[in-house]
């Protein structure tokens, strides 16, 4: 005996071969890519209220490209990629190290770096100063580097003398630029303008001939 309900969903059945008649929800898809790119400033915290205060930025950000990417078909959302410019300005308008690279001392392969600190910088033994390529990307990214208080050569009123060793850097014509990089703070302080590093402190001069080279030099000419 069928009962009535029964009747119902037996005639919402379909039959071998044909499509459900079933009512099914159109929503399902799979989870969908985003097809949006959002950001925001942090404002800063209201001195008095209902008095909005004008951000204080420290970085500026614009929008160069916006592409839509319509090839993907794994979901009804495309994927959307965005090209950004961001400039960072500096929190502080006197850096708290102000580097020199004083050019290659007399030592062989070691270069000379002189430095200078603001009264209020805190320095540590963990502190170290960087050699790199100018348009490097990371602060690991260094060609060289030495430990800012080891190989200190001098130091007067705020102002410090170190040597980098540069004898493994290859031969270029690339510019270099010096970091130092504070431990307490986690981020570097100090950054130098470009320099080139002259190609003549590449060369290696030749060694001179010991004496058993001499001798076979000699027994080979006669």
């Amino acid at each position: 005996m069928i009962t009535q309900e029964e009747a119902v969903n037996t005639a919402d059945r379909a039959q071998p071969g044909q499509k459900s008649r079933q009512k099914r929800s159109e929503k399902r898809r799979k989870p969908a890519w985003t097809d949006r790119i959002l950001w925001r400033l942090k404002r800063q915290p209201q001195t008095r209220p209902f008095t909005p205060n004008v951000p204080v930025t420290h970085f500026s950000l614009s929008l160069k490209s916006y592409i839509s990417h319509m090839m993907y078909s794994i979901s009804d959302h495309k994927p959307v990629t965005g090209t950004f410019d961001l400039e960072l300005k500096p929190l502080m308008t006197v850096p708290l190290i102000t580097m020199i690279p004083d050019g290659l001392c007399t030592m062989e392969n070691d270069m000379l770096v002189s430095y200078s600190s603001t009264p209020n910088f805190h320095s540590s033994s963990w502190d170290w100063i960087g050699l790199y390529k100018v348009g490097m990307r990371h602060v690991n990214d260094y060609v060289s580097y030495v430990w800012a208080r080891d190989n200190q050569i001098s130091f007067s009123d705020n102002l410090n003398q170190v040597y980098m060793n540069i004898s493994n850097i290859p031969e270029t014509e690339d510019q270099f630029l010096l970091c130092y990089y504070s431990n307490n703070l986690n981020s570097v302080v100090g950054i130098s303008k470009p320099f080139k590093i002259p190609l003549r402190f590449f060369l290696k001069e030749e060694e001179p001939l010991g004496e058993t080279q001499q001798v076979l030099s000699q027994d080979g000419s006669e």
